[in-house]
């Protein structure tokens, strides 16, 4: 998956999940603008991994705290 590929399913999982528009979920807001809580975040990441089919740190979305962020964090990790 690429990084446009990550955050469009990012959206697509807060949008469904909170039942607002998907141009509202803007990949540049930090996650905690939609309100996520600790266990949220850690949902969506692993989530995120079963969609992946690998693992991921779940500390991964406190750490890089946008989507385009977590993104770019997925794909560099998967290429090193």
């Amino acid at each position: 998956m690429t990084a446009d590929d990550i955050i469009m399913w990012c959206r697509a999982y807060i949008s469904d999940l909170l039942g607002i528009p998907l141009q509202s979920v803007d990949p540049d807001a930090p996650v905690d603008d939609f309100g996520f809580d600790s266990s949220g975040a850690v949902a969506l990441v692993l989530d995120l991994e079963t969609k992946l089919g690998r693992e991921l740190d779940p500390s991964i979305l406190f750490e890089h705290q946008t989507l385009r962020a977590l993104a770019n964090a997925v794909v560099t990790a998967a290429a090193a």
